[in-house]
């Protein structure tokens, strides 16, 4: 992330960051927005402040007619009340029309109009509270000053959303009888005077309290739509980038899969005229050519060594990462292994001058024989590509914990602690230039290893420039204690109870897309399974519940196209015990993942690779036994 979008996010959080406290809407970061969130308010919530109104005159008009407060005057208080109510009310539902129609009106006017109402209301408290202070006495003054009072407070609470109608409206209340007292001087009128200016200011200022509540609100208000609106984009931002990497990852899927079916044929298709120009050359050779002919002869024959290598490293390559079953453990005697491969490979480094030394064991380890053999080649062949003087030496010794471990030793040039943990990499060559000289790509360790982790072993390697380099395969022997099922995770150790030679059984592929239906169920035949494929409308509809039951899996895809799911398909088989079901989605929506787990399946997101996909077949098989 660079400089300028690091400033603009934090310039973005400060914006979004709200003030510790609001005392006026111009110290809000959008006044605008606030003003008008205000205004909405006191317009929506102005009949509460009406209804308060009313229902107070009322009660106060009640209470003053059984107190024999003046018949008359408390008729008279509830006629003007209830008139400025209506009034209030009409201005009211003038302005929440005007705003529902999308007409409002301008704030300036709006504001006014309510604060002329408010003062209304007020004016009506005001000079009507006056009516019941006749005959002056010290008892009416109270009840006068705390109907005022209440009033003021009452009106502050319910009018707090602007400042000009909680200003004026209070001042308008309190004025009459402020000066009703001054020009009549009743008994202890200063100190009447007094409490009403006090309760002016206790008025206003619990108003002015709610005001900076109401103001603080509405800002929070304004800055949660502004962080919606910014997660909304970011959302729909993060959704494009999604779609992007999913058509990167399909698109790279395909290209994948073109590269290794392309290997794969330069790999079988180059064998053949490769073999036959062998053959040829062998039979020039055998003529009795003259020297210079012998001799080109003999660099072709050198070149076409090369070249065979080359294309046996890829084909290898090939056989890996596209077509490599999982290993089939059986009890393999390194004795006879090893004498095949140094059989193989005596003669060659004969050719080179090289001493070639077997140091026989009599140990059998747990592996698969074809795996152990190709990785003792690679091994072998290696060392004699890059050994010019000395031997090579070929021997197993036994290691602690039941382990051993098959070595490969040679007095070649050695390789730097540097270069050590590279040259497992694919394609990576410590000597390019004598690399091309025997035609190496840089494929045969890199294939030593994925096998040697494939038995479940690891590869060892100790080499000293000038001197010389040691190669070590560590597995595990037979019959050793402390000997378990993990050293070979994704295998059963054949002779440990389980029918490890038989077929995996019959897996249903349910996938609509044509690319990865036939991805999937590469992977699966090369497991063993026997897979039946519903990949087309018409055979995803063809399947019943006699056709799930039938499977020892079933692998669903979610989406099937034309709107049917993973889910349609397996209340097909209701009333009818299913297999083991592993659904396989782009998405990872939650909901879903979580109905699988109920149904006691098992999900996995595209893409994955043919280990994911076994790991998972083995772990619903293991829970299905369990149940």
């Amino acid at each position: 992330m660079d400089e300028r979008t690091q400033t603009g996010m934090v310039q973005k959080s400060d914006r979004l960051r709200l003030p510790e406290r609001f005392f006026l809407v111009s110290q809000a970061d959008n006044p605008a927005e606030i003003r008008k969130a205000l205004l909405d308010s006191a317009v929506s919530d102005g009949w509460i402040s009406l209804l308060v109104n009313v229902n107070t005159a009322i009660f106060v008009g009640l209470i003053a007619l059984t107190a024999e407060f003046g018949a008359v005057e408390s008729l008279i208080f509830l006629a003007v009340q209830l008139t400025l109510t209506f009034i209030g009310m009409v201005t009211l539902l003038f302005l929440q029309i005007r705003q529902q129609s999308n007409r409002s009106v301008s704030a300036p006017l709006s504001v006014w109009l309510l604060t002329l109402t408010d003062i209304l209301l007020m004016c009506g408290w005001g000079f009507g509270v006056l009516l019941f202070a006749a005959p002056l006495d010290y008892l009416r003054s109270l009840l006068v000053i705390t109907l005022i009072t209440s009033a003021g407070i009452v009106g502050s609470a319910l009018n707090a959303r602007l400042l000009p109608a909680l200003i004026f409206g209070r001042i308008v209340l309190f004025t009459p009888s402020i000066a009703y007292y001054a020009n009549e001087q009743p008994p202890f009128w200063g100190l009447l005077i007094c409490t009403l200016l006090f309760a002016t200011a206790v008025s206003i200022g619990i108003g002015y309290a709610i005001y900076v509540q109401h103001l603080t609100e509405a800002n929070l208000g304004v800055k949660l739509r502004e962080t919606s609106v910014l997660l909304e984009q970011q959302s729909f931002a993060l959704e494009r980038s999604m779609l992007l990497e999913q058509e990167a990852q399909e698109k790279l899927l395909k290209e994948t899969r073109l590269r290794e079916h392309f290997l794969h044929s330069v790999s079988h298709d180059l064998n053949q005229p490769l073999s036959a120009l062998a053959m040829y050359l062998n039979g020039l050779i055998a003529t009795n050519l003259p020297g210079v002919a012998r001799k080109a002869v003999g660099a072709a024959q050198q070149c076409l060594s090369s070249a065979r290598a080359l294309v046996n490293s890829v084909a290898q390559l090939v056989w890996i990462t596209d077509n490599l079953p999982p290993p089939t453990f059986a009890p393999v005697e390194l004795a006879t292994l090893l004498k095949s491969a140094a059989d193989e490979v005596a003669p060659l480094a004969a050719e080179k001058g090289l001493k070639f030394r077997l140091v026989q064991s009599s140990l059998t380890i747990q592996a698969d024989p074809e795996f152990l053999e190709r990785i003792i080649r690679n091994l072998l062949h290696n060392a004699v590509q890059y050994t010019f003087q000395g031997g090579i030496v070929l021997g197993v010794r036994r290691r602690a914990g039941g382990e051993a471990e098959i070595t490969v030793a040679d007095s070649g040039a050695g390789i730097s602690e540097a270069e050590q943990e590279l040259i497992f990499d694919a394609f990576y060559q410590v000597d390019s230039r004598k690399s091309r000289e025997v035609g190496n790509v840089g494929l045969g360790l890199r294939i030593v290893s994925d096998l040697a982790t494939a038995l479940g072993g690891r590869v060892r390697l100790t080499s000293k420039p000038g001197v010389g380099s040691i190669f070590g395969v560590v597995l595990r022997r037979i019959g050793t204690a402390g000997q378990t099922h993990s050293a070979e995770p994704l295998a059963v150790i054949a002779g440990s109870g389980a029918d490890a030679t038989r077929a995996c059984g019959r897996v249903l592929l349910a996938e609509d897309n044509a690319d990865y239906s036939d991805t999937i169920g590469d992977m699966l035949e090369g497991f063993g399974y026997r897979v039946a494929k519903a990949s087309t409308p018409a055979e995803i509809d063809r399947v019943d519940g006699a056709a799930l039951a039938g499977n020892d899996f079933i692998v669903l895809d979610f989406d099937l196209g034309n709107g049917v799911t993973a889910f349609d398909l397996l209340d097909r088989g209701k009333g009818q015990q299913l297999p083991p079901c592993l659904i396989i989605s782009q998405f990872d929506d939650p909901n879903m993942i979580l109905h699988v787990k109920r149904i006691g399946g098992r999900f996995l997101k595209k893409p994955f690779d043919a280990s994911a996909l076994e790991t998972t077949l083995r772990v619903l098989a293991k829970a299905a036994s369990v149940r």
